[in-house]
């Protein structure tokens, strides 16, 4: 899915590997398969409660579907086509008011797929979109060679490249000068000699909106309908062949990005997993700055699975599966979100001189994304009886 180092972003995994230098930071000695942890077990029989998976999924799962990761789909493709259509007006004619409008439109398609880590399975991973939409990092020498090859540049021709050189990454590079020089970066575009350039740049955003149309289509009622296969868990579905299955998924998914977020997002960059020494070429998104959004995207992503919300709508969600066992778990779960979020949005932006200059505020940061991702991968997992499982994931 992603190098080997950082930890794996995209695509992601239907299980997920826990290095052992997370392990360690975690301070929790998480088995590599657990259907209930020691320690959830010990917290429930203190409470009173037993792991139950009698629960009714049906309804949770309807709502989940239909008010979180369709409208998210939704969002991340129509933003994805407004992104292609500002490369495209930037390629036509580069200014500096082209190229701002192209990076406010990047960011904006940046968040609903971000948001869309909280259910990245099904045709994510069968069709590897993850890798050819948001691969981490990209490889600028290689974005060169292709401009210089002077080749037919469109969406085909960016759909036979490897995964390091388009997609959302590729398309930062392209956008965003490291320093923060808009003349620059339209310098870059300017006259014939930039024609390959532009029009690289352009087919990047187009093939980017074409793969998340795909993706929408997919799970869509009226296409692929992969929707069915999570709202039908337990009846018709040839996925989940019990509603507990799929909540199990989703579970797994909000688990697998709380270390994500808590692991490659903020320790990798931090120097937390390298002997103490930040990295700042690690953050998610260096380029552009966006690598504190893109922590809260995600984050936000996690949370309207566990809220059952997007966007405003409200239905039913995982939480209503906890608190109906525990209500004081759901409102500590809700607690450990808000504070992850307040701890983010408190360190000073860009998060590349933070992790050297406020790290105070990212340690902060850090502790409650840990508290985050120990609750929900020992307490709701224990609560709702789920199996968390770990594998090797490995990228290249």
């Amino acid at each position: 899915m992603t190098p080997p180092s950082p930890p794996p972003r995209w695509p992601l995994p239907r299980a997920f590997a826990l290095p052992a230098a997370a392990t360690a930071l975690l301070r929790w000695p998480l088995p590599r398969a657990l259907a209930l942890p020691a320690a959830a077990t010990a917290l429930l029989a203190a409470t009173g409660c037993t792991p139950a998976q009698d629960y009714d999924a049906k309804p949770v799962l309807d709502d989940l579907v239909h008010v979180v990761i369709l409208p998210t789909l939704e969002t991340s493709a129509t933003r994805s086509a407004d992104l292609s259509t500002a490369a495209k007006s930037l390629s036509d004619a580069p200014t500096e008011a082209s190229l701002t409008a192209a990076q406010d439109a990047w960011r904006s398609a940046r968040e609903p797929w971000r948001n869309a880590d909280g259910f990245a399975f099904g045709p994510v991973e069968t069709n590897d979109f993850g890798a050819s939409i948001d691969w981490n990092p990209a490889k600028p020498e290689i974005i060169e060679e292709k401009i210089a090859a002077g080749t037919s540049i469109d969406s085909a021709y960016i759909d036979s490249l490897g995964t390091s050189a388009k997609g959302f990454m590729a398309l930062e590079y392209l956008l965003f000068d490291p320093t923060g020089d808009n003349a620059a970066v339209v310098t870059s575009l300017t006259g014939d000699p930039a024609a390959s350039r532009r029009a690289y740049l352009a087919a990047l955003a187009e093939n980017l909106a074409g793969k998340t149309a795909t993706l929408e289509t997919a799970w869509a009622e009226d296409g692929g309908n992969f929707a069915a296969e999570v709202t039908g868990a337990g009846d018709t579905s040839k996925t989940f062949i019990s509603g507990k299955a799929a909540i199990d998924e989703l579970v797994n998914q909000m688990v697998f990005h709380a270390d994500a977020l808590l692991n490659t997002r903020i320790a990798k960059p931090a120097g937390k997993l390298d002997g103490g020494t930040p990295v700042p070429d690690a953050e998610e998104s260096p380029r552009s700055d966006n690598s504190l959004a893109d922590m809260l995207s995600s984050l936000a992503g996690i949370q309207n699975i566990y809220d059952g919300t997007f966007s405003g709508a409200d239905g039913l969600g995982i939480s209503d599966l906890v608190r109906a066992k525990n209500p004081d778990l759901d409102d500590r779960v809700h607690k450990a979100f808000a504070d992850a979020k307040a701890k983010i949005e408190a360190i000073p932006p860009p998060f590349r001189t933070a992790v050297t200059d406020h790290p105070a505020d990212v340690d902060a940061a850090y502790e409650s994304a840990l508290t985050l991702k120990r609750t929900l991968a020992t307490e709701v997992v224990g609560v709702l009886g789920a199996t968390l499982r770990f594998n090797d994931a490995d990228g290249d």
